[in-house]
């Protein structure tokens, strides 16, 4: 939250929200490359399992033939947050967006339409497609 935080004070709140935004992507495609290098098969349960471990929350995905969704509930950047009209959630966005484009291979793109910092109960993420 430090990051997020003083990327705010430099670049303001839609400059630092793209920021963590781009920063998360990278980094959830090289998290997918490094479980594709360990032969794990079970890539999102070992992200579930990973992310919890880390304090991340708790992780869900619905995942199937349409749209699918991702749950998180306790997510670090919402909890580390104060209230906001806005999802906040947007190294996160893009953390799963970088990690599911790797497993799928190709591009996928993510929305946070609930947030626990608007209030909401959890986060949800769904694909867009």
């Amino acid at each position: 939250m430090d990051v997020k935080n003083t990327l705010e004070d430099c670049f303001s709140f839609p400059g630092a929200s793209s920021l963590m935004y781009l920063i998360g992507k990278g980094c959830g495609l090289r998290f997918y490359r490094r479980l594709k290098n360990a032969s794990t098969s079970d890539y999102l349960k070992t992200f579930i399992d990973y992310k919890r471990e880390e304090g991340w929350g708790e992780f869900r995905f619905e995942l199937g033939n349409g749209p699918g969704k991702i749950y998180l509930r306790g997510g670090f950047e919402s909890r580390g947050s104060i209230s906001s009209s806005e999802p906040v959630c947007n190294f996160t966005k893009g953390f799963i967006e970088g990690f599911l484009s790797g497993v799928f291979r190709k591009n996928l793109k993510l929305k946070e339409t609930a947030c626990a910092a608007k209030g909401d109960p959890e986060c949800i993420f769904e694909v867009l497609v």
